[in-house]
């Protein structure tokens, strides 16, 4: 009897051990660099935690931060951060006592890789338009983007290059809608002198396909060629929200006219500069997202 109930005191006083360590309060303090935290901190052990990391001014959140429970590093598998929200949460069966979040802000700089696209159909429709006003019915150009890389490093060096892959997208689109506005052409003209052609028998009866007449006629592959020999390394330097790029090594960046320039967390606004030669000034406002 005295065995019975000896073991059942030691049941009762585990399970209240158990039930103690589980209602526990837990401390959650954070040693954090040019960042700050929100939400709620006053958490028991065994329960979730989900706080939210903020950069301050001038500064990115970091890709990683460390997490300690009872002074132990926890592994990043355990739990989920977030670099682009500042999201992070840590499930409670991982809380088994004090916790601490470890982090430093990164200084917001335009050294990084940077991607933006720049919308060439306007400047296709007015080039359409500018040769005959006619044709404005016919071609309605859309969808004709192109991919621009830039990459600044920190020891000063700047390349701008044009996405290849996104310029062979922007070449087939517009020859489909060349094609597709030289068929509606084609048709009013044949109605027009009382042909009853299609856009392909009345091309036909030249020898050609419309694929084999836009070639001839309109070099797309040429137009397109052009655009992605658009390249450069040089030298940069940035300052008082001005960028200053030179196409050259050899060349110094402040020799050129810089471009005023907005960068906001992850996205660099790039605006024309003074010396913009009119040809390019389309690609203005460039807006373009770090990458890396």
């Amino acid at each position: 009897m005295k065995k019975t109930i000896a073991m059942m005191l030691c049941v009762v006083m585990l399970m209240g051990m158990m039930l103690t360590g589980c209602s526990k309060a837990v401390t959650v303090s954070a040693d954090l660099s040019d960042m700050s935290m929100s939400g709620n901190t006053e958490i028991k052990a065994g329960e979730d935690l989900s706080v939210s990391l903020v950069a301050d001014d001038e500064f990115v959140l970091p890709e990683e931060v460390t997490v300690k429970v009872d002074g132990s590093k926890l592994s990043a598998k355990k739990y989920d951060y977030d670099p682009e929200s500042g999201d992070l949460f840590i499930p409670g069966d991982l809380i088994t006592g004090d916790v601490e979040i470890i982090a430093e802000a990164e200084e917001l700089t335009v050294v990084g890789e940077w991607y933006g696209t720049v919308d060439l159909s306007k400047t296709m429709n007015d080039a359409i338009v500018g040769s005959d006003a006619s044709l404005g019915q016919y071609f309605s150009f859309s969808g004709l983007t192109l991919g621009i890389n830039l990459v600044l490093t920190e020891d000063g060096t700047c390349t701008l290059s044009v996405d290849q892959n996104s310029a062979a997208e922007l070449s087939q689109t517009l020859k489909k809608q060349l094609a597709e506005g030289f068929t509606l052409y084609v048709e009013d003209l044949c109605a027009e002198y009382g042909f009853d052609y299609t856009a392909e028998e009345f091309l036909g009866i030249m020898g050609y396909t419309m694929d084999s007449f836009i070639d001839e006629y309109i070099d797309t592959d040429s137009l397109v060629s052009n655009l992605t020999s658009v390249s450069s390394v040089g030298k940069y330097v940035a300052e008082d929200g001005v960028l200053y790029m030179s196409d050259d090594m050899d060349k110094d960046p402040k020799s050129v006219a810089g471009n005023p320039y907005v960068l906001e967390g992850n996205v660099l606004t790039i605006e024309a500069s003074s010396g913009t030669d009119s040809d390019i000034s389309f690609m203005y406002p460039l807006v373009m997202e770090r990458v890396g």
